[in-house]
């Protein structure tokens, strides 16, 4: 599949889970009232500790170690095709800023921003369970009014 057909790909099923996301959401505040923001929070984490455990695998499974290298080259979606990342290893850390989240864009024209946010929680998320030693850091972040989203990832 041609970069352009992949990027294209990803970014129409980005916005369909991010619909999906969002109208899931809205109905179970609208029924629920905030107590389900609680409730958005836990099923976020454990679908991004079960993604990070299943990437681990992956990467045992190829004889290789869980690094942060590996987390990416092994990653379970084509994250670059989809949100352009701009990725800087340095020894057991790595910086990355990403300008543009198709996620972000369809939660702000929603005025959902607060709520998709609860989403970002995956990326910690992915790496507890990937590694016990991948620690996520985010920084900056769209949703919260950044012109970016900025996090630090590093092996301890």
């Amino acid at each position: 599949m041609s970069d352009n057909i992949t990027q294209s790909a990803v970014k129409q099923i980005s916005n369909h889970m991010a619909l999906l996301y969002y109208y899931l959401t809205k109905e179970m505040i609208d029924d629920f009232g905030d107590d389900a923001k609680k409730t958005i929070e836990k099923a976020i984490i454990k679908f991004g500790r079960e993604r990070g455990r299943n990437i681990a695998e992956k990467v045992k499974a190829a004889g290789e170690e869980l690094t942060i290298e590996n987390l990416d080259k092994y990653y379970d979606i084509p994250i670059a095709a989809g949100w352009s990342p701009n990725r800087i290893y340095e020894k057991d850390c790595k910086y990355n800023t990403t300008e543009s989240c198709t996620f972000a864009d369809v939660w702000m024209k929603k005025d959902w921003a607060e709520v998709g946010h609860i989403y970002c929680m995956v990326d910690t998320a992915i790496r507890e369970g990937y590694s016990e030693h991948v620690i996520y850091t985010p920084g900056k972040n769209i949703l919260k009014g950044d012109d970016c989203c900025t996090s630090v990832t590093t092996y301890e």
